[in-house]
Formats: C-alpha cells, sequence, structure tokens
C-alpha cells in the first residue's frame, strides 16, 4: 500500500477517536446532548441538559484571577466563545460530515486508483484537503497535504 493509500485509513481512525471523545462528553445514555453556553460575566462555559441538571466550565488561563485587566478579559471571552462554538454536538456533526465525505469519495473498483466522484488520482484532492483538518494530529504525513 503506497503511503497516499494511508490516508484514508489514517483519516478515518482520527474521526472516529475525535467522534468517540465528543459522544463521551456530550450524551447521557438515555437522553439528548445538553446544551453548552458561555456567560462572559463569569467567564465560563455552563453545560445545560435537558433535565435542568447543569455543569460549569471554567474557562480560565493558568494564572488569571479576580480583578483581571481588560486584556486578560478579552483573552476569556475568546476562549469560552470557542468552547461554546465548538461544543460536542458540533464536533459529533463535524465528524459526521467527515465521514461522509469519505464514505463519497472512494477508489473506482476498475483498478485505476481513481476517485470515483471526480476521477482524479486517489486519494483526491477532496480527501487530501479534509486531512487539513487533523494534519496536527500524530502521524499526518506532508505528502497527504492538498496542494491546489
Amino acid at each position: 500500500m503506497s503511503d497516499t493509500n494511508e490516508l484514508v485509513p489514517w483519516l478515518r481512525e482520527q474521526i472516529a477517536e475525535k467522534r468517540q471523545r465528543a459522544m463521551a462528553t456530550a450524551f447521557l445514555p438515555d437522553g439528548p446532548a445538553p446544551t453548552w453556553t458561555y456567560d462572559r460575566y463569569r467567564f465560563g462555559v455552563t453545560v445545560q441538559h435537558s433535565d435542568g441538571y447543569q455543569v460549569g466550565v471554567a474557562s480560565r488561563r493558568a494564572g488569571a484571577a479576580p480583578g483581571l485587566g481588560r486584556y486578560e478579559e478579552d483573552l476569556l471571552d475568546v476562549d469560552g466563545q470557542h468552547i461554546e462554538l465548538n461544543d460536542p454536538r458540533s464536533a459529533v456533526a463535524e465528524c459526521d460530515a467527515h465521514t461522509a465525505i469519505l464514505d463519497l469519495h472512494f477508489v473506482r473498483s476498475d483498478g485505476r486508483d481513481l476517485c470515483n466522484e471526480d476521477n482524479d488520482p486517489y486519494p483526491c484532492g477532496t480527501v487530501r484537503a479534509l486531512g487539513l483538518a487533523h494534519q496536527h494530529r500524530a502521524g499526518y504525513r506532508e505528502e497527504w497535504r492538498w496542494r491546489p
């Protein structure tokens, strides 16, 4: 198997791991995913479950303390907004979308090593571009990088 043909199995492993971690964080065994919201006045994220149960998640940076200056407040605000935007429900949906893209772009069965969707050499540009979302994980190879 060539190095480029190892991209798709590696990507599927990365996506599955991210989804598994997000599912463990987000979902109760018998209920819907909680909602994550950021409270800029408390510099924290609240995880609200459908049964009313709430959990606070701190977003304080190391060394931060009450009575922060404007710069530190802005940093905490950005942290909280990022956490809210990337809550586990969003991570699971992103993983499902990435898996669907991989399922749509597979190598043709005629032995020509072309993508079934766009007839480009496999893995095609779409699959390589998808790999960019995971380029900072261990095992990513520079030769997999999508280049326009």
